[in-house]
């Protein structure tokens, strides 16, 4: 059955006529945990929020400058995956290499360039971070950043507070982001203090380039995008899932290159060999489009549920075209990600 859903963006009411494909049983449960999750964790994210608009108001920060080698590799990963696999993890950019159905590695190493740009001018390295890991009083710290559904737990020798659960959350992204060799630990070996301090390195590092080098921030001369301050300050960072803002930081970088008018196909050799994306991760474009985040516009010769293709075996499908659209993330993230998961819950 046809459903009817109407949404504003920037102007009057409009019905859009929805034929997209229902939920099934398993995505079903999948909106459900993600909802759990979101609302568990709602306060700290409210938290998170301010702790980030508080940076972009001191330092006047409006955007983030990237380097297009943390989303694409310029020569093509080797091997020849197949259309639902992605290549192998050190083949594929950093963006799509730090993905991770439960972690934050992707998210907090984005907030940290943010943190490091709002103190550094373009085209200089930003010292290690003067920001703690843990929040000591009214001392903000690297806790401060993340948001997190964990609750106090345990007894005894075991409790362990929510603040104790996001240090330990921060600590094992940081070991991460080193291995990946993203950051460097100063401290590493010291019995106490670890984490203090790291420094970040450049973000487009791949393991067959050898070392890494300490980050700077881009220049006006290099290739770099933007991402609006928005996607921190109103809360996305925190909702979107690594699949989500992968693919974001990708029409992003195409929006900053070609302009806020073109849109873009992603087909299954590129989407692999150069982004790291697989097709199972590429179906990130549904929730983006909903969200108003991305513009995605389907191959004509595609059924209204987007299931199959007039014609296929003489005549094949083109891939979706895609267009960043940043005024969507002006909206509050938080309202806007739950409305869109109740609105696919209650779709038969």
């Amino acid at each position: 059955m046809a459903q009817f859903r109407a949404f504003s963006l920037g102007g009057p009411n409009f019905i859009r006529l929805d034929f997209t494909r229902l939920p099934n049983a398993r995505e079903r449960k999948q909106l459900q945990l993600r909802k759990k999750r979101l609302e568990d964790a709602e306060d700290t994210m409210v938290s998170a929020m301010a702790r980030v608009q508080e940076l972009v108001t001191v330092s006047g920060l409006s955007s983030v400058r990237i380097r297009g080698e943390f989303v694409r590799r310029i020569r093509p990963a080797p091997g020849d995956p197949s259309d639902r696999s992605a290549v192998a993890p050190e083949h594929r950019p950093p963006s799509t290499r730090l993905m991770s159905p439960n972690g934050i590695a992707l998210p907090f190493f984005l907030i940290s360039l943010l943190e490091a740009q709002s103190r550094t001018a373009p085209g200089h390295r930003p010292e290690a971070t003067p920001i703690p890991i843990r929040r000591v009083g009214d001392e903000v710290g690297w806790t401060d950043f993340i948001s997190t559904s964990a609750k106090t737990s345990g007894q005894g020798r075991h409790l362990m507070s929510r603040l104790d659960k996001k240090q330990q959350q921060v600590e094992r992204t940081l070991d991460r982001l080193r291995r990946e060799q993203l950051v460097h630990l100063p401290n590493l070996g010291h019995t106490t203090a670890t984490h203090e301090g790291f420094v970040l390195m450049r973000e487009g590092w791949l393991p067959e380039h050898g070392d890494n080098d300490l980050y700077r921030v881009p220049d006006e001369d290099e290739d770099y995008f933007t991402v609006p301050v928005e996607l921190f300050t109103q809360g996305w960072i925190y909702v979107l899932a690594d699949s989500e803002l992968a693919l974001l930081l990708i029409v992003a970088r195409w929006w900053h290159i070609h302009g806020s008018e073109k849109t873009h196909y992603l087909s299954a050799g590129p989407r692999q060999r150069h982004y790291g994306l697989s097709r199972d991760s590429y179906e990130a474009h549904m929730m983006l489009g909903n969200l108003r985040l991305m513009e995605v516009i389907a191959d004509s010769s595609r059924w209204l549920d987007n299931s199959k293709a007039e014609d296929y075996p003489a005549k094949g499908v083109k891939p979706h075209e895609l267009r960043f659209l940043p005024d969507g993330l002006k909206a509050q993230a938080f309202p806007e990600i739950l409305k869109e998961i109740d609105y696919q819950l209650v779709r038969r």
